[in-house]
């Protein structure tokens, strides 16, 4: 894929004491190296940091609402609790751009909270997570790797003492199957931000030059 350090983009799935994927840990700075006709990198970096952003806060938003949807469900707690987190560049912590509204029901929604980073960042991390705790079992990874799927007909003798989804179209590894159905857009939607970065840039500096030849 064009644009140098895009290639280092890395997709991982992880299970720490929540269900979290790691979808993308990008590094700016290396695909900044690769650029042509940049005369002003501190610029360019701030643009490349905001369009990159806010493609992939898009992408992070259907995966958090399509694996909330697929998720288990009776309180409706497991759902509202997914969440998409970033952290930019070397600061320590991060802040929730995405979560879930109405997971008790039916069809729950991803909430967009901030469209973009606002600030230039060298490197992009972004999680998409749940986590459920109950009388300190870890509800989330519990039913995202041992509950079985929704079955309509009644059990047999075999399946007595097994656990399954309660609703049709719910059950274990709703953050996984979500996060497949989307990961070919993440590459693709980093192609597209650092292409709008690219148009901004070369827009911006050639009104200065039509200013400057006045």
């Amino acid at each position: 894929m064009a644009g140098g350090g895009l290639s280092r983009a890395k997709w991982e799935y992880k299970q720490a004491r929540a269900v979290k994927m790691k979808a993308m840990d990008e590094d700016i700075k290396g695909f900044m190296d690769s650029m042509i006709g940049v005369t002003n990198r501190t610029s360019f970096y701030y643009l490349a940091t905001r369009f990159i952003s806010a493609r992939l806060i898009i992408v992070a938003a259907k995966i958090l609402e399509l694996a909330a949807r697929k998720a288990p469900y009776e309180t409706g707690e497991l759902r509202n609790s997914g969440e998409v987190r970033i952290v930019a560049g070397n600061i320590t912590g991060m802040d929730t751009f995405v979560k879930i509204e109405g997971g008790e029901t039916k069809e729950p929604k991803a909430v967009i909270l901030k469209d973009y980073i606002s600030k230039p960042s060298g490197r992009i991390e972004m999680n998409i997570s749940f986590d459920r705790e109950d009388k300190g079992r870890d509800v989330a990874l519990w039913a995202h790797e041992e509950l079985l799927d929704y079955v309509k007909r009644p059990k047999t003798g075999s399946q007595i003492g097994s656990w399954y989804a309660r609703h049709f179209r719910t059950g274990p590894k709703y953050l996984e199957r979500a996060f497949k159905v989307h990961k070919d857009k993440i590459p693709r939607e980093i192609q597209r931000g650092l292409n709008d970065a690219i148009k901004a840039y070369n827009a911006k500096h050639k009104t200065r030059a039509r200013r400057r030849g006045r």
